[in-house]
């Protein structure tokens, strides 16, 4: 697949996927919780069961977030 999107993420936002899409989303720098699950410098995780993504609680957290064809 193709990488159609990709965003940097500031702390307290909330990214909604559309309908048939899903994301990858990484941390190159910093620690944030996404959605209720810590990510650190150098943290990846794939989104593929949830619409929409909550980032709080970040400390000078970069978050690139890759939205993807599912």
């Amino acid at each position: 697949g193709t990488i159609s999107l990709v965003r940097l993420i500031r702390e307290g936002s909330v990214l909604t996927l559309a309908a048939g899409r899903q994301a990858w989303v990484h941390v190159p720098r910093g620690e944030v919780v996404m959605s209720g699950r810590q990510l650190a410098s150098g943290d990846g995780a794939a989104v593929t069961d949830t619409a929409t993504l909550e980032f709080t609680q970040g400390k000078d957290a970069e978050v690139l977030v890759f939205d993807l064809p599912a």
